[in-house]
Order: C-alpha cells, then sequence, then structure tokens
C-alpha cells in the first residue's frame, strides 16, 4: 500500500508540475482541457490519492502531451533517440555551415566576374573612342 501512495504522490506532483509549466498553473484551464466534469476530482489527483484515468490521458495525448512522461516520470524519447537527433542536427548544422561557405564562394566569383566585365566594357569603350577619333581623322 505504501508503495502506492508513493506512486501516487509522484504523480501528483508531476501533475501539478504539467499544470505549472503547460496551463500556467490554471488549474480550470487544464479541467476544461481535459473535459473533467466535476471540478473537485482535481483535488484527489494533486492530493495524491489517485491517478488520472484513461479518458483523461487520452485528451492529453491528444493534446501532444507526453503522458508516459506524467505516469512514469520517464519521457517517451529515449536517450538513443535524443543521441540520433543530436547527431541529425550537428550534420544539418555542417551542412549549412558548408553552402554558406560555398555561397560565398559564389558570391567572390560572381563579382570578380563582374569586376571583369566592367574592366573589358572601359576598355571597348575606350577602343570606340579611339575608333571615332581615328575615324575622324581619316575623314579629314
Amino acid at each position: 500500500m505504501k508503495k502506492m501512495e508513493n506512486l501516487n504522490k509522484e504523480f501528483a506532483e508531476r501533475l501539478e508540475n504539467l499544470i505549472e509549466d503547460v496551463f500556467g498553473g490554471n488549474k480550470s484551464a487544464f479541467i476544461r482541457s481535459i473535459g473533467m466534469e466535476h471540478r473537485q476530482q482535481i483535488n484527489d489527483y494533486i492530493g495524491g490519492k489517485s491517478i488520472l484515468g484513461g479518458k483523461y490521458l487520452a485528451k492529453l495525448a491528444e493534446q501532444n502531451i507526453d503522458i508516459n512522461k506524467l505516469l512514469t516520470g520517464k519521457s517517451y524519447i529515449n536517450e538513443a533517440i535524443l543521441e540520433r537527433l543530436d547527431g541529425i542536427e550537428k550534420k544539418f548544422e555542417e551542412r549549412i555551415t558548408n553552402l554558406e561557405a560555398e555561397n560565398y564562394r559564389y558570391i567572390k566569383l560572381v563579382e570578380e566576374k563582374e569586376n571583369k566585365i566592367a574592366e573589358l566594357e572601359g576598355q571597348l569603350l575606350v577602343r570606340f573612342a579611339l575608333a571615332g577619333e581615328l575615324e575622324k581623322k581619316l575623314k579629314k
């Protein structure tokens, strides 16, 4: 019996934390979100006398609340999954860094080409001017 009381108290603590974290401590909002008919029931759950039943847990799950963590204190997402996600995140960050470096190289390349084009345009204008002067001299 003691073990059940401890489990209920641990659940009660996690439930209070959930109400605080997700519902800003607003018990009424929590009660409405799970469709609890009798507002007084919340006191039994928070007081450690009982734990939420399946109907209420299902309502929480529909709200993307980790009911496994609420019931057991352990998240459904295990360490292996978290490590894998970390690895994916690192690869993603590396790829972004590489793309940024590639983008920088392309920008520099385009700037170089634009400068070369501007230089060639300048040379072409000088040659046109010289050709115009030469044409004038030839006409004289």
